[in-house]
C-alpha cells in the first residue's frame, strides 16, 4: 500500500488536491492492477459544480510496469461528494497516466 498526494489543475481553472492510498496488485511480471481512493479538495473555477469543496475520488488503474518505481497506465475514476453537499452530480474520468515513486 502506498500513500498518494498530488495537485491537479484542469480546464477552466479547476483545482483539485488529492491525498489518499493506492495498492498495487501484480498480474504477472509487468502488469499491475491498482485500486485507489483519495479525499480531495475541489475549487470549481469556471468548471463543473460538484456540489461541495470536499470530494472523494475512487478509481482503478491497469498499468504496465516500466521498472520497479514507474508505471504507464490507463485509469478510470469516479469523483463524488458522497452527498455531503446539497447536490452531488459526480464526475467520471478516463486518464492515461505515468506514475513514479522517487527515492528520497
Amino acid at each position: 500500500m502506498r500513500l498518494i498526494s498530488f495537485p491537479l489543475l484542469a480546464q477552466q481553472q479547476r483545482l483539485m488536491v488529492h491525498s489518499g492510498i493506492r495498492y498495487d496488485i501484480a498480474l504477472g511480471d509487468n502488469w499491475v492492477l491498482t485500486p485507489n481512493f483519495a479525499a480531495s479538495l475541489y475549487e470549481q473555477g469556471g468548471g463543473k459544480d460538484l456540489g461541495h469543496t470536499i470530494e472523494f475520488r475512487s478509481g482503478l488503474e491497469f498499468a504496465y510496469k516500466l521498472n520497479e518505481d514507474s508505471h504507464l497506465g490507463l485509469a478510470i475514476y469516479h469523483m463524488s461528494n458522497a452527498s455531503i453537499g446539497n447536490k452531488n452530480p459526480g464526475q467520471e474520468s478516463v486518464i492515461l497516466s505515468y506514475s513514479f515513486s522517487p527515492d528520497f
